[in-house]
């Protein structure tokens, strides 16, 4: 199993033995991590972003600039859902 992320220093893709060890306090148990593992085939085909846990509705503003690429939009699932992935 590797982990592919984008804002650490660690190799890319990174084993997840070596992701854990480096990326986590393993000694502290009440702040153990805690992963919701997804099949990559079911992620890519129900997963949608609208973006809008980006954007700020009270000060009209975005909490980054968001992508210049489209939205990922799964066939026939809601705009958003990315709630079911956290």
């Amino acid at each position: 199993t590797v982990v592919l992320d984008l804002d650490s220093h660690l190799p890319y893709p990174c084993p997840f033995d070596e992701y854990i060890t480096h990326t986590f306090q393993t000694d502290m148990e009440q702040y153990a991590p805690l992963f919701r593992v997804v099949e990559a085939s079911v992620y890519l085909k129900h997963f949608s972003s609208d973006r809008s846990h980006m954007y700020n509705d009270e000060t009209r503003t975005w909490s980054a600039p968001p992508p210049t690429y489209a939205c990922i939009q799964a066939a026939g699932e809601e705009a958003t859902n990315l709630k079911k992935y956290i």
